[in-house]
């Protein structure tokens, strides 16, 4: 079990990350401040368990789902938790496009 619970940077920095974003959706966003935690949760296990994620396989319509490597998840994770401050960065600018 110790294994799971070992602190690297990157979850340091993708929990610090996460908490800014919850304080700031709660000052700023508190009508969707639950899908934000929803995004947040998804971000943050991908980040943190990407290897244990990627392992999983899944039965489909035309087999199985084969094993995604933990690598790809972690950027996938990365990739969600950025999202939402992409998004926040694009609107800001967007008024000064036109």
């Amino acid at each position: 079990m110790k294994e799971y619970l070992y602190w690297n940077k990157a979850r340091v920095i993708s929990l610090i990350i996460a908490g800014v974003y919850i304080v700031m959706g709660w000052f700023f966003f508190k009508e969707g401040i639950v899908k934000l935690f929803g995004l947040i949760a998804f971000a943050l296990a991908g980040i943190w368990f990407g290897d244990e994620l990627g392992q999983y396989e899944a039965p489909s319509r035309g087999g199985y789902i084969r094993a995604t490597p933990g690598f790809f998840m972690r950027i996938a994770g990365w990739a969600l938790l950025f999202l939402p401050a992409i998004l926040v960065l694009v609107g800001i600018f967007s008024k000064y496009l036109y």
